[in-house]
């Protein structure tokens, strides 16, 4: 196992060296050694931060810890469900946009979210290092890099001056820190020049949701919990109008705070990777396969599930009657390089959750007019084995129904109801099954009419 892991990294490093060939990706010139550096600077100053700011006994690291974990080599670690599923994860978007600002596509600076987690778990931590880790930092950190980079170079722009400038520099720091603080130090705030292919304010839509939400355990159905709840949710082109020629130049994320209901109750977001036209464009219905990334985290009181997956799909729109009202239908597979579920029985040590791969089914669909969405029914099933936990298998099925009505000004009112049910099946224990029902009841601001789903679990 550790010999295929250094393998691996090196042959990241190595791809990570090679020209980028999207023209979404141009640049004056790839910086690989500055990337690198970069990353690793992240690493460095985390851990002089816990050793010195906190003093973590984990983080005074010295040489005779660096062999001990070459020694011994990987384990599944006990952190909590937060700490593995989401700070993971953005520390590994870090890593990733060290590589994107130093002009690496989006497969140049994959590798370095790689190298990145690899030198941490070895060298940033007294704590032999953890496998659930290095995946969940590189590959959730790679989806999370490029949609901050993606929307940090829309929110900049190098073409703006004075007070204005300004402002979207400081707004631009906060989303891809990375990148703004390279851009201060090289001295580029004030500079005047063309805005990177990724700048592209056009293809972006937002919609924010407000309102309450009752969520129920088959425990106790009579005991509903409530609490507000907002949800942002940002699209990021179409699919039906932007050819293919970049990892994630069509992107969808969506979050959900509860504010004394967990915090973050959820955060996903997924890309397309690739995709191919099935029919001509010019025709009345049009048909796509696509390849995607996904990332997810769900962390509330009631369940927990996460993990990185791959999503091929097609996805097909239809137009009804003669307007300009259609509807959208995608059927889909996806295989879970990595997940996490809390069940009864899970975990290790102090860890309530177990890991492992997995493979689920996608259906949904979608009724828009004018490119405002109406209604959505959506529907997921995954099974996740566990390798790290339970000796258990997870079923997994998720289904919605989430409508709009518009009122003015784009404003409008939803309501959504959902449920997510899991059986969990273990060599040694009983069959466990529980079911959660949700009701959302919520008013939605759109600030732009660009396509997509207002329900994605």
């Amino acid at each position: 196992m550790r010999a295929f892991h250094t393998v691996l990294g090196f042959v990241c490093l190595v791809i990570g060296l090679t020209p980028a060939v999207s023209r979404a990706e141009e640049c004056p010139r790839r910086r690989v050694l500055s990337a690198v550096g970069e990353a690793l600077f992240v690493n460095l100053t985390v851990n002089r931060l816990d050793a010195w700011a906190r003093n973590q006994p984990w983080a005074y690291v010295d040489p005779a810890s660096w062999a001990r974990n070459l020694r011994l080599g990987w384990t599944w670690d006990e952190d909590h469900f937060f700490t593995n599923m989401f700070s993971h994860p953005y520390h590994g978007g870090l890593y990733f946009n060290s590589g994107r600002d130093n002009c690496l596509g989006y497969w140049g600076a994959a590798p370095i979210a790689f190298l990145g987690s690899w030198t941490w778990e070895y060298l940033g931590e007294r704590f032999r290092p953890s496998l659930n880790d290095f995946y969940m930092t590189s590959i959730g950190g790679i989806a999370l890099g490029e949609v901050t980079h993606r929307l940090g170079a829309t929110i900049r722009n190098t073409k703006a001056t004075g007070s204005s400038r300004l402002f979207r520099e400081l707004a631009a720091l906060v989303v891809d820190p990375i990148g703004g603080i390279n851009g201060l130090i090289r001295g580029e705030w004030g500079q005047v020049r063309d805005n990177p292919p990724e700048h592209d304010p056009g293809a972006f839509m937002f919609r924010f949701n407000a309102g309450v939400r009752w969520i129920a355990d088959s425990n106790d159905f009579s005991n509903p919990v409530g609490s507000p709840t907002i949800i942002a949710e940002m699209n990021y082109g179409d699919p039906f109008e932007r050819p293919s020629w970049a990892p994630f130049d069509v992107f969808n994320v969506r979050a959900q705070v509860s504010p004394g209901g967990g915090g973050l109750n959820l955060l996903r977001a997924s890309g397309r990777l690739y995709q191919t036209s099935l029919n001509k464009s010019a025709r009345r219905n049009r048909h796509v396969f696509m390849v995607s990334q996904r990332y997810d985290f769900v962390n509330n009181p009631a369940y927990k599930f996460g993990g990185q997956s791959i999503e091929t799909s097609i996805q097909s729109r239809w137009r009804l009657g003669r307007g300009s009202t259609h509807l959208r239908t995608k059927f889909g597979a996806d295989g879970i390089l990595l997940g996490a579920i809390d069940a009864p029985y899970s975990g290790v040590g102090d860890r309530t959750y177990d890991f492992g791969p997995g493979v689920g089914l996608i259906a949904a669909l979608t009724l828009e007019r004018r490119q405002t969405v109406y209604l959505e029914w959506y529907n997921r099933i995954e099974y996740l084995h566990s390798v790290s936990g339970a000796a258990a298998d997870h079923g997994i099925a998720f289904t919605g129904l989430e409508g709009l009505l518009p009122l003015r000004h784009g404003i409008g009112l939803g309501l959504c109801l959902s449920a997510y049910a899991r059986s969990s099946t273990y060599s040694d224990k009983p069959v466990e099954q529980r079911e959660f029902p949700e009701l959302r009841v919520f008013l939605t601001l759109i600030t732009s009419h660009q396509p997509g789903g207002m329900l994605q679990p």
